[in-house]
């Protein structure tokens, strides 16, 4: 609890302070956002892409990057989450080193996971920048993506500061999976603009 401080009148000061929450450090939850945004004026960032697009990947490439030095005129300024940042560029850093493993953890659940980087740019007085990332697993795109109905419920993609759409190189290149991987992308956009899910002034990046 604050501690009680005295006036010059030798009087109690009886006013409340709001403690900070604690953070584990580990992913953020739908439900416990608010701890977030209730401390910082934090933008969204989603991340879209079927399974395999090397979202989570890139989102721990970014934490790592951060790990050792400046990113695109940027310094890194903490995380709340910082351990869930480490699981996964634990494994990113597994599979550089030739050990049999995925890249990243694979965001296998359909609950939403939630991570928080502060970001500052270079110069005096710049002030801190607060990101939070939606680690969102390829199958809930799948899901949006062939149904209506789950689309109208996918309400992340309304409150998003940023949308990228992430796809795997790789899947373009090869002639059996091209025309797959280029339908499932259009085909989840079109249906995100058919029922009002993207604003127009919203940056979407591919």
């Amino acid at each position: 609890t604050p501690e009680t401080e005295t006036t010059n009148d030798s009087k109690p000061d009886t006013t409340v302070e709001m403690e900070e929450p604690l953070f584990s450090g580990n992913e953020i939850f739908e439900d416990k956002i608010h701890t977030i945004t209730h401390l910082h004026n934090a933008k969204l960032v989603l991340l879209v892409g079927d399974s395999e697009a090397g979202k989570t990947t890139l989102i721990a490439s970014l934490f790592d990057k951060f790990q050792k030095g400046s990113c695109g005129g940027y310094n890194y300024a903490g995380s709340r989450t910082q351990i869930a940042f480490e699981k996964r560029c634990f494994l990113a850093r597994w599979s550089v080193n030739g050990r049999k493993a995925p890249d990243t953890e694979r965001t296998k659940s359909l609950t939403m996971h939630y991570l928080h980087l502060a970001v500052r740019g270079k110069g005096n007085g710049k002030p801190i920048e607060h990101l939070i990332f939606a680690d969102v697993s390829g199958e809930q795109f799948r899901i949006i993506r062939d149904s209506e109905a789950e689309m109208l419920k996918f309400n992340v993609l309304k409150r998003a500061d940023y949308i990228f759409y992430v796809v795997n190189g790789e899947h373009l290149i090869d002639l059996d999976t091209r025309q797959k991987t280029k339908f499932n992308s259009v085909r989840l956009i079109q249906r995100a603009i058919e029922n009002k899910m993207l604003s127009d002034t919203v940056p979407f990046e591919v």
